[in-house]
């Protein structure tokens, strides 16, 4: 698909899929869906910290906006303090 991104692909989902099994390897359905899922979770992370921006009347994106967003949607905790300002 010309619509990828190229911070994703199939090489890049080979190499990680290679750093958890080195003896494992992708079809290309499965690392088409890894892109998928790797994009859209990307995707939704941004969306939701940018509203995260808004809501505290910011104007730029932070990674406690990253942090925060990741962590209510996903109940992920990223390594690092989330200092709030």
């Amino acid at each position: 698909m010309s619509d990828r991104s190229d911070w994703c692909t199939p090489a890049r989902i080979q190499e990680l899929a290679k750093q958890a099994d080195p003896n494992l390897t992708l079809d290309n359905e499965a690392q088409q869906v890894m892109q998928d899922i790797a994009e859209d979770f990307v995707e939704n992370v941004a969306a939701f910290a940018c509203e995260l921006v808004k809501h505290r009347a910011g104007e730029t994106l932070e990674v406690k906006d990253l942090q925060l967003a990741i962590e209510k949607n996903w109940n992920m905790r990223l390594p690092g303090d989330r200092k709030s300002t």
